[in-house]
């Protein structure tokens, strides 16, 4: 009911398929703009061996990062499964197995994509493709396929300092000569990443302790209410600044930065839906069947107290990424070299005349968190019940 009533909001079917669009960007991010090739197929002569055989790599995919490795094959996974169930649903009125055994393979199928690229070794790959595949000789069956746009987010050119957008910089290039449309694309997936691990780590603190706080009332409420207080007090932006100036300038510590100083909102609602929804008739039922604590809070009253937090985090992603943008604008941000849309804007700072390096960046951020506000407003009004039709 809740997807239905969503469908009916054209802005926010509108900002969801914008999201759907930056999230496909990110992930394939590294096969849009790469100086790596997708493929490369190359004559390699092994130690003792008479004869050079042709042997294929995917040094594009190499070149990824595990976690990001394992985003992309999971992904293709669960569309592999989704087709496969969708196949067995055409053929057969129902699938063999049932659900419990459809849980079971996807939960193997996820495990086993996994398990070899956790196992994996990261190896430091220093060639120069863009001069190998000069050299590939195509009589012989080499061959290199490369990303449509030839740039390392991090490949410096002297040659090509502050270009306006050309042909082949088709949004200009930075201080040091770097592809701003590459790294603006690498960016999205560095951006949406920290917007969705801060978010689950406020969900994580916030439904923990509002939780606690809803459902055992009096004491643990009193306590619980003041802590959230104490941190409303501070204004969050400068709490940021205080504590990242302190900390080593890494993603990860942004991230869990702004998670943990976010969660005082999804903590207040949860807390007032746990309030609400633990007199209710079936939560003395479960509690007089002899449920645990934990049972009553997490699998009884969540299901029907989430539905406000989950709203909040749609707004949340949002303001992660603007904070993180914020963060590294003024300087306590990420690492100069990573390539995000805060860090571009710090160059377009240092560098105003250059307008290119604010404007685009600018405007990724801008129409990401419009975006990500869109889905929201339509998800709030799509769970209300008063407004439903």
């Amino acid at each position: 009911m809740v997807w239905r009533q969503f469908r009916k909001n054209r802005l926010a079917m509108s900002g969801l398929g914008v999201v759907l669009l930056l999230a496909t960007l990110a992930l394939g991010s590294s096969y849009l703009a790469n100086d790596r090739p997708i493929l490369l197929r190359k004559l390699v002569k092994a130690p003792g061996a008479t004869a050079a055989t042709l042997r294929v790599s995917f040094p594009a995919w190499d070149s990824c990062p595990k976690p990001e490795r394992l985003a992309q094959a999971w992904v293709l996974a669960l569309g592999c499964f989704w087709l496969g169930r969708r196949i067995a649903r055409r053929v057969s009125a129902r699938p063999l197995g049932g659900p419990a055994a459809a849980r079971i393979a996807l939960g193997l199928l996820l495990a086993g994509v996994a398990v070899p690229i956790l196992w994996s070794k990261d190896r430091l790959d220093t060639t120069d493709y863009p001069r190998l595949a000069t050299k590939l000789k195509a009589e012989q069956g080499e061959f290199a396929l490369f990303p449509p746009i030839r740039y390392s987010p991090y490949g410096t050119d002297l040659d090509s300092i502050y270009q306006t957008w050309s042909r082949t910089h088709w949004l200009g290039t930075d201080n040091v000569g770097r592809d701003l449309f590459t790294r603006i694309l690498h960016g999205t997936k560095i951006s949406l990443c920290i917007g969705l691990v801060a978010v689950a780590i406020e969900l994580l603190i916030g439904i923990t302790l509002g939780a606690l706080a809803g459902y055992f009332a009096r004491g643990v409420d009193l306590v619980i209410s003041r802590i959230i207080e104490v941190f409303m007090c501070f204004p969050t932006m400068f709490l940021l600044i205080t504590i990242v100036a302190f900390l080593p300038r890494n993603i990860f510590v942004i991230m869990a930065v702004i998670g943990i100083t976010g969660w005082t909102p999804v903590a207040r609602l949860i807390r007032g839906e746990f309030l609400k929804v633990r007199k209710q008739d079936y939560v003395a039922a479960a509690q007089a069947l002899g449920a645990s604590h934990l049972r009553t809070m997490f699998r009884h009253i969540l299901p029907n107290a989430i539905a406000p937090a989950l709203v909040s985090a749609t707004f949340g992603i949002a303001g992660a990424i603007l904070a993180e943008s914020t963060l590294t604008f003024l300087g306590f941000g990420v690492d100069p070299s990573t390539p995000t849309w805060g860090e571009a804007l710090h160059e377009a700072w240092e560098n105003y005349r250059n307008w290119w390096l604010a404007v685009f960046p600018g405007l990724a951020i801008f129409i990401t968190v419009t975006a990500y506000n869109l889905v929201g407003e339509g998800l709030r009004d799509a769970i209300d019940p008063r407004l439903k039709t």
